[in-house]
Order: structure tokens, then sequence, then C-alpha cells
């Protein structure tokens, strides 16, 4: 049933409420159980427990360049194209006459296939290892977009979604998971982790200007073929160097 283009929002607005009244209610049981949630550990588990030196933000960089260099640009081209997916999707759907619940539906079957492998997936990359999840993911991710760009009516995009949901959920965390496999011992942990934040997150930043520019000066087909380019190229980087 269809309601309001502003129902979507408030809907978003009570559910982050909702989870921060969860966040905020089990800092506050841990902190009952005397643990201090704010405070950095070493490899100990203990408050202050460092293993070395601390070091500058450029030595961490200059020290780590390899990482960065192989799961930075995976998890650049990741992020690009988990983020793009909503941008993506409403400009095929528009461009091929979809109306707002042709859609709607469409982002609503990708996300519930996405949300239904977080745990799987996690499972998986633990059991079977994080490359052997990771390559088939990104490789469903970057057909997803390739069939999502070629899309004619509801059936076509709805399938093309939930295919595009698929490699989103397969690839769930995978970057932050892969950043603190390879992060340093405190107390250089955090300043490595906020360099590899800055490569995903400048996928996240990138992905929907550049599909927006895309599909304004080329048709939004152009920034479905994008995202499947930057797919592909994860992939390659994946399966090659790591």
């Amino acid at each position: 049933m269809y309601v309001s283009p502003e129902a979507a929002f408030y809907s978003r607005a009570a559910t982050s409420v909702a989870a921060g009244i969860l966040v905020l209610y089990g800092c506050i049981v841990v902190r009952r159980r005397g643990e201090d949630v704010w405070s950095p550990r070493g490899k100990g588990g203990k408050k202050g427990e460092y293993d070395g030196p601390p070091l500058s933000l450029c030595r961490v960089y200059r020290e780590n360049w390899r990482a960065y260099a192989t799961i930075g640009v995976v998890a650049h081209c990741l992020m690009a194209i988990r983020t793009a997916r909503k941008a993506v999707v409403p400009l095929i759907g528009r461009s091929v006459g979809l109306g707002v619940d042709g859609i709607g539906l469409a982002m609503a079957a990708g996300a519930t296939t996405d949300a239904a492998l977080f745990a799987p997936t996690g499972v998986a990359f633990d059991k079977l290892g994080r490359k052997r999840v990771a390559v088939p993911a990104l490789a469903i991710f970057t057909l997803g977009y390739v069939f999502t760009s070629l899309s004619q009516g509801t059936v076509a995009l709805v399938a093309a979604s939930l295919l595009v949901g698929v490699g989103n959920g397969m690839t769930a965390g995978f970057g932050q998971i892969m950043a603190a496999d390879t992060a340093p011992d405190p107390p250089n942990t955090a300043k490595f982790l906020s360099i590899q934040s800055m490569c995903s997150d400048s996928g996240s930043l990138q992905a929907p200007i550049v599909v927006g520019a895309l599909s304004d000066m080329f048709g939004a087909t152009a920034g479905g073929f994008y995202c499947a380019g930057l797919g592909l190229w994860g992939l390659v980087w994946l399966a090659v160097l790591l």
C-alpha cells in the first residue's frame, strides 16, 4: 500500500532512534559489568597494555602501503558499488518508465535478500575463508549490475536487484574484516584502521556522484555499467593480488 514519499523518511528516522537506544542500552549493560567500553586495550585485554611505541600517521601509511594498495583498493571498489545501488536501481527504474511502486518493490527485494545474508556470510567468512566467499560475491555483484543496466521492466529489475542484494549481503563486513586481519598491534591499530576507512569511505563518497553524472550525460544505464566496471576491477584485484 502506497502512503507517501515522506513516510519512508519518517520510518528511517524511527529505526535510527531505536538503534541508538539499543546501542545506549548495550553500553549501560557493559558499564555495569565493570568494563570500560571507551578505553583502548592491548593484546592482553587490559587497559593501556600496549606493545610498542606509537607511530605517526604518515609512518603507519608508509609501513603498510602494500595493504592499502591491495585491501584498500578492493574496499574502495566494494563500498562504491554497495553505496551506488541506492541510486542505480531507482535511476534505471525511472528510465524504463516504472512508477514508485515498481521501484520500491525492486529496492525492497534487494534489501531483503541483503539483510537475510548478513549472518550466514559472517559464518562463511570464518568457515570457508575470506577470499573464497568474497570472490564469488563480487562476481555476483558485477553480474547484478550488468543485468540491472539491461533491465526493461518490473520483473527484470526486481530479479536484477535480487542479484545485487545477494552480492551485497555476501560482502557485508568484508572490508572491515580484512582491515582487522591485517592491522598492526596497538597503539598503531587505530591509525591503520582510520586510513583504511578513508580508502573505503572515499568509494562511498564518489560512487553516487559519478553515477549521477554519468546517468545525466549518457543515460541511466551508464551508471549501472560504471558500477559493474568497479566490481570487475575489485574482483580482479582480489583474485590476483590477495
